[in-house]
């Protein structure tokens, strides 16, 4: 029994056993992943007697979880939890390195017991459908543990052939069900005790049942589940090899080995190290210890052990010779070893001679299609080709082709190639497989049902026998139809949706040639051309060929022509208006050409068909144009509405239209339009101009340009060519001109220069007003293309109060202040001068009591010219005619006419000779003598007799003084104290002495 349970513990290890579903031709990966869901049977009988079957499953379990790797997924559905929660959703069991003990000591501490609900099966088989997964290569497990039977049966009072029955029906189900990868689960089922019901085993749908009539034989059939399901061997013989009671030693020459499991039963030893040895039995390659697990169950002295996985399954180990190291001596008979090989079978398919790369594109091959296969054998997830020669003998191989399940054509070669053969329309299975002994055989299968062969046929032909349509005729054609028929396998389709669904093409050629499809009842392609590649200057007629194809290449073809029409165009004049008038063209609906068209001699009345033609209206000469519009006669209307005649045309213009279509036909019609005379008013704006407002003038003259009828042309009509000129006096005003709405063409002149005036140039406006503006009328000219025309702004003076207070106000003033200017030049210049060499001596003049003398000192001659100068200081600037005083060595004097002098000293003077004390200086007898006296370095004073006035002057008429003699002239002397009595006689004390001469 222990040696069982070694088994159970390899019950979900990895396999080599790929999926029965189509896949590339390189496998991608080396571990085939596993999506296991349990149903564990936690029910009141399992734990019936000592609880061994209870024991025995649960230590089971702790195995099963304990022994798969991190990549597969494990679900356990326990009875009783879906017994008290029929929504239950099966959590997801921990199998990570850091977890995997928590989850095993979990199933241990599992002790509630329930009923045997079939909704715990149903609960584990829709987990199975939720779980995701696109690698084809992963497989989906049921797993069901029970020891009685389902509530279900009870509930439907079933017997035994119906509990069978509905056993069998419900698991086959499960197993057709396709997988979230396109796959099918396989199904293990384990009946615990006598008479309980278990599913049929069925191989083709992966169905495998099995019975324990006791709980000691739980742990054989247990073991046969993990040979099943893992696809590991335990190693025996030849391939173990004990080297000390710690060390055993594995080899494996031939095959490469993916990973090792290490079972040890009732034993606590531990693996230390696992590593490859080379020839000369030394350490190479060290193997991890990925994952272990402790197993036990409480007071069953044998229900206790361990697991452990050499080697992960990312990387293969490869084959060679290995070695384990345990922690302390072993009981080999405790101990199982088990590996499993790192192999994968390839398939290579072609279809008709073309290598398939991607398995999932047979889905469309069909019946009659070629097929051909071989296989290898590879280390899995390398390059690296296993030659059949290395494996070991016994080694069989079987390539086979099945139809319906059952093989047609097979290969038992070590080669494993199969000739081409030919496929039907019915479920095909190609399976390689390899079966090396004490190993699952490794497999590859690819499953696909080709769609059944179908030969079509194409037939054409026309609809009541036409074969041609007109260019005319071939937008509205109806009558020239292709019918394309189509057979399958000889026989008519005659079903329109199904003739649909063969996607029939249709192409005419050449290009432009194009039609409608649609399908007729009896399942014919109707074709209706409606368009063509023709154009109307095409001469020949065009064939058209037309293909209908399918998209296996099957195909028909039909010809039909496009013939050409030959057109005809006439032009005809409505109401017989053949001329419009310059002026109401615009506006014009009486002058209309009507051209009309027939094909092959035959008038054309339907417009949509005169469309077609493309017909194109020119107008010469260029300028001229109009509307065009298709009657429902079939008539092309042109009707003028614009022309490229000039306004002051001097001459009427003839215009030709022609009507033409592509193909070269054409017809012309002549129309005239009537010149216009044009006449231009002008009239006043505004009223008069004051002459002295010209600056910001706002009178003008009007200009309106009407038609010989009277009617008054529009601003649009005007205002282009506009040319203004003034007469010539006011040629050099600015002009502004402004056309109204109305056309009215409005100028105002206006003067160029403004007059400001400030209280300077007021005075001077009268000459502005005078002068500089002119008095006449202005006569404005307007040059027009339509004619040419004057009007006059009446200018008139400004008014009597503007001109008194600009005009004659500032003339009177400017006249008087001429005149003042006048007069005060004229003082300037008659004012009374110093006569020619006129000078005057001056002199201080004091009394000597001493000696009874006179003394002269300071004696000066100033010339009295120098006052004559037109300068400040001088009075000669002053408004009179008087000589102002001025002051010479301290005497007051004014220049009087005829070479006088006014002396202007306060009375009284004295007046007498000079005598000199010694009459040695008898020659002193001129004043220039005694200035020349004075100028000498020593002399500074001069002593003459007592000064004896001979005449005392105090009358104003005395003032004018004349010059004096030229010997012994007589002196004044004005006093600036008055007399003194000296002797009992006056005597000057101290004053001033001066003469007035020209010599």
């Amino acid at each position: 029994m222990k040696r069982a349970i070694s088994f159970v513990l390899a019950l979900f290890c990895v396999c080599s056993i790929f999926a029965s579903m189509p896949y590339t031709a390189s496998a991608e990966s080396m571990y085939i992943r596993k999506i296991v869901s349990v149903v564990y049977d936690d029910s009141g009988s399992m734990k019936e007697g000592n609880g061994e079957k209870w024991a025995y499953a649960n230590y089971a379990m702790q195995a099963f979880c304990g022994m798969l790797n991190s990549e597969d997924q494990l679900y356990i559905t326990y009875m009783s939890d879906v017994e008290d929660n029929p929504k239950l959703v099966p959590p997801k069991i921990d199998l990570t390195a850091n977890g995997i003990q928590n989850s095993v000591n979990n199933i241990r501490s599992r002790t509630k017991k329930g009923s045997t609900p079939w909704a715990a099966v149903e609960t584990a088989y829709n987990k199975l459908l939720q779980a995701k997964d696109n690698n084809p290569n992963t497989q989906y497990w049921l797993v069901v543990i029970t020891d009685g039977d389902f509530d279900v049966f009870d509930k439907q009072k079933m017997n035994d052939v119906q509990k069978q029955q509905f056993l069998d029906l419900e698991f086959s189900k499960f197993a057709q069900t396709a997988m979230p990868n396109g796959t099918h689960m396989q199904i293990t089922y384990l009946a615990i005790g006598k008479s309980i019901f278990a599913p049929q085993a069925n191989a083709d749908l992966g169905i495998t049942p099995y019975r324990a009539q006791t709980a000691s034989e739980i742990t054989g059939r247990m073991a046969q589940m993990a040979d099943k399901v893992s696809g590991r061997n335990r190693l025996t013989g030849n391939e173990l090899k004990k080297i000390d009671d710690k060390t055993v030693q594995v080899s494996s020459a031939a095959v490469p080995l993916l990973n090792i499991a290490v079972i040890a039963n009732s034993s606590d030893i531990k693996v230390l190290d696992a590593y490859k040895i080379n020839e000369k039995e030394e350490k190479t390659d060290p193997i991890s210890i990925a994952r272990q697990a402790l197993l036990n169950y409480p007071n069953f002295n044998d229900l206790n052990g361990s697991a452990f996985l050499l080697g992960d399954s990312n990387k293969a180990i490869g084959s060679g010779t290995y070695r384990i190291l345990f922690d302390k001596p072993v009981d080999w008979s405790k101990v199982a070893i088990l590996y499993e090989p790192a192999l994968e079978v390839r398939m290579n398919v072609s279809l008709n001679g073309n290598e398939v790369k991607n398995f999932n594109d047979l889905v469309n091959a069909k019946s009659r299609d070629k097929v051909k296969i071989s296989c290898k054998l590879y280390e899995m997830n390398t390059d690296k080709e296993i030659s059949p020669s290395l494996l070991p003998s016994g080694t069989t191989y079987h390539l086979a082709i099945l139809e319906n399940h059952q093989p047609v054509k097979e290969s038992t070669g070590s080669e494993m190639a199969l000739e081409e053969h030919e496929l039907q329309h019915v479920p095909t299975t190609l399976k390689g497989e390899v079966s090396i002994p004490g190993f699952s055989p490794i497999t590859y299968v690819v499953e696909f049902t080709p769609v059944e062969y179908i030969e079509y046929g194409i037939s054409s032909e026309y609809k009541n026998d036409v074969q041609s349509v007109k260019f005319n005729d071939i937008g509205a054609n109806t009558d020239l139809q292709l019918l394309f028929r189509f057979t399958a396998n000889g026989t008519p389709v005659t079903d329109p949706e199904a003739v649909k669904k063969l996607g029939a093409t249709i192409t005419a050629k050449p290009d432009g040639n194009t039609g409608t499809v649609e399908y007729a009842e009896d399942g014919a392609l109707v074709f209706t051309p409606n368009a063509t590649s023709m154009s109307s200057a095409d001469k020949e007629a065009v064939p058209v060929e037309v293909t209908c194809a399918l998209p296996d290449g099957t195909s028909a073809t039909a010809t039909y022509t496009v013939e050409q029409v030959e057109y005809g165009i006439t032009a005809e004049y409505a109401n017989n208006v053949q001329s419009v008038k310059y002026d109401e063209i615009g506006t014009n609906k009486d002058l209309q050409i009507v051209f009309r068209f027939t094909a092959d001699g035959e008038a054309i009345t339907d417009s949509e068909t005169v469309k077609t033609l493309g017909a194109t209206i020119t107008a010469k000469p260029d300028g001229n144009t109009g509307t065009t519009e298709y009657t429902e006669d079939g008539a092309l209307v042109y009707t003028p509405n614009a022309t490229g005649l000039s306004a002051t045309a001097a001459n009427d213009l003839e215009v030709e239209v022609t009507c033409a279509i592509a193909e070269g036909t054409s017809a012309t019609a002549k129309y005239t339009v009537l010149k216009e005379n044009y006449g231009i008013g002008a009239t006043g704006v505004g009223g008069q101009a004051p002459k002295h407002t010209l600056y910001e003038n706002k009178v003008g003259v009007a200009f309106a340009i009407s038609t010989e009828s009277g009617r008054q042309l529009s601003k649009t009509e005007v205002e282009n060519g506009i040319e203004i000129s003034l007469d010539e006096v006011h040629k050099d005003f600015l002009t502004e001109h402004l056309v109204g709405d109305d056309g009215v063409i409005t100028v105002v002149p206006r003067n160029p220069h403004q007059y400001k005036m400030n209280p300077w140039s007021w005075l001077w406006y009268w000459k502005y007003y005078f002068f500089d503006i002119p008095d006449e009328d202005i006569t404005v000219t307007l040059n027009h293309p339509f004619g040419t025309a004057s009007g006059v702004v009446d200018v008139v003076g400004a008014p009597i109060g503007f001109m008194i207070l600009n005009v004659w106000l500032p003339i009177v003033l400017e006249l008087f202040l001429l005149l003042l200017l006048a007069n005060y030049i004229y003082c300037v210049l008659k004012k009374p001068r110093f006569a020619k060499g006129a000078k005057l001596y001056v002199g201080r003049l004091r009394y000597d009591a001493v000696n009874g003398t006179h003394i002269i000192r300071d004696f000066t001659c100033i010339n009295l010219e120098r006052f004559n100068k037109i300068k400040r200081g001088n009075g000669r600037l002053k408004f009179k005619l008087e000589a102002d005083v001025v002051r010479a060595g301290g005497i007051r004097i004014r220049a009087d006419y005829s070479g006088c002098i006014l002396c202007e000293e306060y009375f009284p003077w004295y007046r007498g000779c000079i005598e000199p004390y010694d009459y040695d200086y008898a020659h002193l007898n001129t004043p220039a003598r005694i200035q020349e006296y004075f100028t000498g370095a020593r002399n500074r004073r001069l002593e003459i007799e007592e000064f004896a006035p001979t005449e005392t002057i105090e009358d104003d008429g005395k003032r004018t003084l004349r010059t004096a003699g030229q010997h012994r002239p007589k002196f004044f002397v004005v006093s600036d104290g008055g007399l003194t009595e000296v002797n009992h006689h006056n005597v000057i004390q101290n004053g001033r002495i001066f003469i007035y001469t020209n010599v």
